[in-house]
């Protein structure tokens, strides 16, 4: 809300496909601002963390310097006079700050004076990491990986930051994607291994201590207590179910757009990428971490696949593969949102693989 008591419209408002009033008083007590430089400009993982702003404006953090800081490129903002940070100004709800708070486990969240591309200068939330919450006295520099600076370039072409700042951060050091050739991956189970349903998968979830879950449709166990960590976060969110989707929406790779609404509509690459991923991210090597206990049914996985039964007549025949076709669909579809609504939720609710 203006110095005078009037509404500010929003030149551009985003809205991830809900229709939200383009006007908001800023005094608003349910609405906090908070100014993203990092993976929260990009609108699919926003998206991903059920962060849906009510209003978002190109932004500029003044005498500030973004960094990539170790371990892993994630970025940050340090103070360093004269100089700016780019990013975007989004008014989300108290619930949304939760969530934030919740998932940016390194960081820590200060007020800071923003500047608006109209001029406007507003005190919005800042995440800066924290030595102490990373476990070292300072701070150093570490070249972010290639997918991650992907994310933040995708997401400052998406609200329309300065082409310089874009330029830069195009032409900045990163580490390059591992090539298909160089995935790694967990061992392959046998061809006498035994054959899970998603249903025993599940069972065998909730009877076991151990992480177990499916890696590309191989049914794996941990066999070392563990407490990293990944294996933590896997313990919570994904036991007894396929690990890869919940990997692949908690790093998203700008590689393969638009986002799968599920395991089964991701490409194979892009399921070999985040088994990769899963691999790499292990504190030791796999073989010393888990073992194969067989594979998942494809047909459990993906409703699509299930077999058809061969009709008695061939009018018979047509009538029955519409219906199983509408059938298969509609479970496919109900498949697809369950496991998304479950991915973003498990995301939204602990610290994220993701930097900020």
């Amino acid at each position: 809300m203006g110095d005078n008591g009037s509404v500010i419209k929003c030149d551009r408002v985003y809205t991830h496909g809900i229709v939200y009033d383009e006007t908001i008083g800023c005094q608003e007590a349910k609405s906090v601002w908070y100014f993203a430089y990092g993976a929260m400009m990009n609108p699919t993982s926003l998206k991903l963390r059920s962060l849906m702003p009510r209003e978002s404006h190109m932004a500029c953090l003044p005498d500030y310097q973004l960094h990539f800081r170790h371990p892993g490129g994630w970025a940050d903002v340090a103070p360093c006079e004269g100089k700016e940070v780019y990013g975007v100004m989004h008014l989300i709800s108290q619930d949304e700050q939760k969530i934030l708070d919740a998932i940016e486990g390194i960081y820590e969240r200060k007020p800071l004076v923003v500047e608006m591309e109209d001029g406007r200068k507003v005190c919005g939330g800042v995440y800066i990491m924290s030595p102490r919450l990373v476990g070292v006295s300072e701070l150093k520099d570490d070249l972010p990986q290639q997918r991650y600076l992907d994310i933040l370039i995708e997401g400052a072409q998406y609200f329309c930051l300065p082409s310089a700042y874009i330029t830069w951060l195009a032409s900045h050091a990163s580490t390059p994607r591992v090539k298909p050739d160089d995935f790694r991956s967990f061992p392959a189970p046998s061809p006498s291994s035994p054959v899970f349903t998603q249903q025993e998968l599940a069972k065998m979830g909730e009877e076991s201590k151990q992480l177990v879950c499916a890696v590309n449709g191989k049914v794996m166990r941990c066999i070392v207590e563990e407490d990293s960590f990944l294996i933590t976060w896997a313990l919570k969110h994904f036991q007894g179910k396929e690990a890869i989707y919940f990997m692949s929406a908690s790093l998203y790779e700008p590689l393969y757009t638009p986002f799968p609404s599920c395991y089964a509509e991701m490409c194979e690459e892009h399921k070999q990428r985040a088994e990769d991923t899963f691999v790499r991210t292990l504190p030791k090597p796999v073989t010393e971490m888990f073992e194969v206990l067989g594979r998942l049914d494809s047909n459990s996985q993906n409703p699509c696949t299930a077999n058809i039964q061969e009709p008695a007549t061939a009018e018979a025949a047509t009538d029955l593969e519409a219906e199983e076709k509408e059938a298969k669909q509609s479970a496919a579809h109900k498949q697809c949102e369950n496991e998304q609504k479950e991915a973003i939720a498990a995301i939204a609710s602990s610290p994220s693989l993701e930097g900020i």
